[in-house]
């Protein structure tokens, strides 16, 4: 089967090398963000002046962008042997994990505010990926599981 959209193989690990410390670091954020240095970079025109400069730490947009790469790599990296099968187990993967993420958000939306709502939210944007991860590595392990059966 000709799959276009997805990833060679060996970015699967790739992602998760750079899932984990990306993902720890995220967590500890969410919990204490003092704890992580602070990124801030001035915006220097073609005369060498800088244009602007707010402080503004860049520590939380590295994170999102290091864990959705990751996280990508991981969920569209191709099986060592993809099939009509796996591809199945893909969109079957897929519509579960699209189903599941928006009662958590409901749940969360009705139960959920302030503060909380908004780390909430912000961890939200990752749930579909973990779950599409987590639903499709478990319905191959028991279609494999079937197989050898």
């Amino acid at each position: 089967m000709k799959t276009n959209y997805l990833f060679p193989n060996y970015c699967k690990r790739i992602g998760w090398i750079l899932f984990i410390p990306f993902c720890i670091c995220g967590v500890l954020w969410l919990i204490d963000e003092s704890w992580l240095p602070t990124i801030s970079l001035p915006f220097i025109n073609g005369n060498g002046h800088t244009v602007f400069f707010d402080g503004n730490d860049f520590m939380d947009e590295l994170l999102v962008i290091g864990n959705t790469v990751a996280l990508l790599l991981i969920a569209f990296a191709k099986e060592r042997y993809e099939d009509e099968c796996i591809a199945e187990l893909r969109l079957r993967a897929f519509v579960y994990s699209i189903l599941i993420n928006y009662v958590i958000v409901i749940l969360g939306t009705m139960f959920l505010y302030e503060e909380l709502y908004f780390r909430f939210l912000c961890v939200n944007m990752f749930t579909i990926l973990l779950l599409f991860i987590v639903i499709f590595n478990a319905l191959l392990y028991k279609f494999r599981k079937l197989k050898d059966d």
